[in-house]
């Protein structure tokens, strides 16, 4: 019983860092939005890269998550 539960709460955390990305994510794309006119064009360039790389770690914790749920699935 042990295992399922440390499982789970590895799942818990990973849906929390799934939580802080998708909040990143959204905080970056309105700023971009509300400020793409008056920003410094080094700002604008590293918001949209930080955006970029906010896709892949969405993409991949959202891999590991589904990992985790077929490995709570086995046990």
């Amino acid at each position: 019983m042990a295992k399922i539960d440390e499982l789970k709460e590895e799942l818990g955390i990973l849906k929390f860092w799934l939580g802080i990305v998708v909040a990143t994510l959204l905080a970056l794309m309105s700023w971009i939005a509300t400020s793409y006119k008056e920003a410094d064009l080094f700002l604008l360039v590293s918001a949209i890269v930080c955006v970029f790389v906010s896709i892949v770690l969405l993409i991949i914790v959202n891999k590991k998550i589904k990992a985790k749920i077929k490995e709570i699935g086995k046990a």
